[in-house]
Parts: C-alpha cells; structure tokens; sequence
C-alpha cells in the first residue's frame, strides 16, 4: 500500500513538471477518493463562518456513488460537519456532488461538480452548473503556486468569475 506522504510528493513533482490536468470526463471515483483541503473559494452563505481547517474528504460506495464529507472550522473553534453524496454525472462528463437535507431533499442534483483534476489528482477544481460558486481544494494544505495558477486557468476556461476567489485561512 502506498502512503499519503509518498502520493503528495509524488502529485508534487507532477506539478513541478507541469504534467497536464484530468478534465472532467477523464475522472476515476477511485483516483478522487481521499482528502483535498480547501485552498480558495467563492464567497458562499454555507461557509460564511468557516475560517480554516476545511477540508473535503470523498469515499467511494460499493455502490459507485460517493460519500462526501466536509468539515470547516469557525472562530470559536467548533467544526461544522456535513455529509454530501456523490455520483457520476447523467452525461458522464464529471461527478456531480448534492447535499441531501429533509428540507431540500426534492431539490435536483448537483449543488457543485467536479470540473478537472491536476496530475495525479493532487487538486481538483470544483464549480456549480450556474457558475456561482468555486472551489479549488488541494492535497496538500498549501498548494504549489504553479498548481494554483493551473487550477485558476482551468476555472476560467469553464466561465467562472475567479475574481471572486478568496484564499483559505491557513493555520
């Protein structure tokens, strides 16, 4: 079994060789399956309290769908915790993520999709269909400039406002 710390500086050096991104269509549940930190965002009503620590952690179901669970820390401390589903996109062209709630549950799939992974899925760029809201989650809790600036072209190039982003708070 290969160990995280071998598959980050592995997904490191594919960066440093500026090897190309997945697109969507390419993208393995398996390959994703792990956990990405959030590097940057766009302003969202669910994370106005989040300041650090968010993270995005996938896991494939026997089924082929996807458990997805996001944790964010807020300032006093307390983490946040919700848990998401995941499944390949009707058009096959990139995993779609919902958030199911008692309240929402009627509401149609997906609040966000995948949009491309970066060399051995060391980044993804995560987008919703309206192009609202972005995400570029990482691997590693810093992410390479070079990788940034990849994940930044990749959003534009799918229309997203990447103005808008703000960077994550580190700790």
């Amino acid at each position: 079994m290969v160990s995280r710390a071998l598959v980050c500086a592995l997904a490191l050096f594919a960066f440093l060789q500026g090897a190309p991104t997945r697109p969507a269509a390419g993208l393995d549940p398996k390959q994703l399956a792990g956990t990405y930190y959030e590097v940057a965002r766009t302003p969202n009503a669910f994370e106005r309290q989040c300041i650090g620590r968010v993270t995005t952690t996938y896991d494939v179901r026997p089924d082929g769908r996807m458990d997805v669970f996001y944790v964010c820390r807020n300032e006093g401390g307390t983490e946040t915790r919700v848990h998401g589903i995941g499944r390949p996109a009707t058009n096959g062209a990139t995993i779609e993520v919902r958030f199911p709630t008692p309240w929402l549950s009627r509401r149609p799939w997906p609040d966000y999709e995948i949009l491309a992974a970066g060399p051995e899925y060391s980044y993804v760029v995560a987008g919703d269909p309206g192009r609202n809201h972005l995400w570029i989650l990482s691997r590693l809790p810093r992410m390479p400039q070079l990788a940034y600036t990849q994940a930044i072209e990749i959003a534009k190039g799918q229309g997203h406002d990447v103005a808008r982003l703000v960077r994550t708070l580190e700790e």
